[in-house]
């Protein structure tokens, strides 16, 4: 449960740490930014003392080492003191939501844990920026207004997005498996599946 939170609350702070953004709130922005960075910190510390296979460690470190870079591309792109990686929230946002999240399946985390943290993150992460962009919480517009697809330009492509219902019907059923896998205590991490194989 300790898991799903934390993937859970990371995810939920970068919608915030965008829609302080794109509200132009520069402080409020920068300290949701040291929040985040402490705790992908934490998480490199917890990594140096956690004994899994070498290999399965060093993939650890680099994924968060991926989502700090991710947490400062996105200060980086409102921030107009620094302007040090090139501009693409989008992609920095990936990196940063993305590293962590891959770090904790690299480190044998529960599988169901993991999984069911991100649609429930999105939810609100999405919804912040929402705010900070002046909209209301469910709009459902990217960079494309019809919400169908945002793009990452530095990479040239567009990415799908499911609908606004398709996004809570799978938050819901996440929300249900971590409370039904809180009681049953299934544990199925990567190493387990390979080990079967």
């Amino acid at each position: 449960m300790l898991l799903f939170l934390y993937l859970f609350l990371f995810r939920a702070l970068s919608g915030v740490q965008n829609g302080f953004g794109y509200a132009d709130r520069k402080i409020l922005r920068t300290i949701t930014t040291l929040i985040m960075g402490l705790a992908l910190m934490g998480t490199l510390f917890w990594i140096f003392y956690y004994p899994p296979e070498s290999y399965w460690k060093v993939a650890s470190i680099f994924l968060v080492l991926a989502s700090i870079v991710g947490v400062l591309g996105v200060e980086d792109s409102f921030n107009d003191n620094y302007q040090i990686l090139p501009k693409d929230v989008h992609l920095w946002e990936i990196l940063a939501t993305g590293g962590v999240t891959l770090a904790w399946v690299t480190l044998g985390g529960n599988l169901i844990s993991i999984a069911a943290s991100i649609y429930p993150g999105l939810i609100l992460h999405k919804g912040f920026i929402n705010l900070g962009s002046g909209k209301t919480w469910w709009y459902h517009g990217t960079d494309d207004p019809s919400g169908q697809t945002y793009s990452i330009p530095l990479l040239g492509i567009k990415i799908p997005r499911l609908s606004t219902r398709g996004r809570i019907s799978i938050a819901v059923a996440s929300l249900m498996a971590v409370i039904i896998n809180s009681s049953l205590q299934w544990e199925i991490s990567v190493q387990k599946i390979l080990s079967w194989l």
